[in-house]
Parts: C-alpha cells; structure tokens; sequence
C-alpha cells in the first residue's frame, strides 16, 4: 500500500457532496488538465486502513478497467498520507434523475436504463454500487446526446 500526497496532483476546488462515508470534491488534475471529481472514502481506523487497502486497490483497478457509458470513468485512485481511500473521476456535470420528473416516461425510462447498464457493467465484474438512489443517477448532456449514469462509485466485490 502506497500513500500520497494527494493535493500534489489535485487542487481540490469545492465540496460537492458530504455524507459519513466520505466527501466527493470538485478538482482539478495537473497532470491531465481535467477537472475531476475526487472521492475520499473515510476508513474509520488504521487497523481496517491496513486490513482493507489489498481489497480498495483490487477494487479501484477494477473500477478503472470498466469502459461502461453507465457510468463515470476512473481515472486514477490510492490513499492518502492523512490515511483516506480515494478515486479520481470523470466529474458528471448534469442534473440528477429527479430533474425529469413530469417528462415523458418514455425518456425518464430511456435514462434510467442507460444508468442500469452501468450497474449491469458492475455486477459482471462482481462489484456491487451500495448506494443507488435517485440523487445518484445522473441525466448528463454531451455534444447533443443525453445520457443517464450511476455515480458515487465506491462498492464491494
């Protein structure tokens, strides 16, 4: 298990989303030029720091292998020198699913599919999300298509 310095590579800009299990922040890399999004994954001691680095390292390569329009990309991952799990990921800019209500089915159902593949993507590689819920399936725009996702990676294989 390797710790670094995590504001060597990303300027960490805003809070976006903070719950007990961790803090998702607006960043930008330094080495891509990207604006990102930053998980850290709060690990409540160093024993289970130490105890679960193996399976956060299995799990982020994975997460990083997994080229699925479902869902974020992985850009990069580790922990930290203040003892946090992290991913770096693409940074979702849209609205989350509850943004369609009153639209037609037909299109609320399109995006909710288009997010399930992304799950779909995850159970083949036997990781499961944990934390879907309507402020975590995302309606995002690009270049003239619109696209729904499942964000806030962070599971268990």
């Amino acid at each position: 298990m390797q710790f670094r310095e995590l504001t060597s590579r990303y300027q960490l800009e805003k809070i976006l989303k903070s719950t007990r299990f961790g803090t998702v922040l607006r960043a930008a890399d330094s080495t891509s030029g990207r604006t990102v999004a930053v998980k850290l994954i709060t690990v409540s001691s160093p024993p289970r720091l130490v105890a679960g680095g193996p399976e956060f390292e299995r799990l982020g390569a994975a997460l990083a292998g997994l080229q699925s329009p479902g869902l974020p990309a992985v850009l990069d991952f580790g922990f930290t020198t203040d003892g946090e799990a992290f991913l770096a990921m693409e940074l979702l800019e849209g609205r989350t699913l509850d943004a369609l209500t009153g639209a037609p089915p037909a299109r609320v159902l399109t995006r909710i599919g288009q997010a399930l593949d992304g799950l779909v993507a995850l159970a083949a590689q036997g990781i499961a999300h944990l934390n879907v819920s309507p402020d975590n399936l995302f309606v995002v725009d690009r270049k003239s298509v619109v696209e729904g996702k499942s964000g806030d990676l962070g599971g268990r294989r």
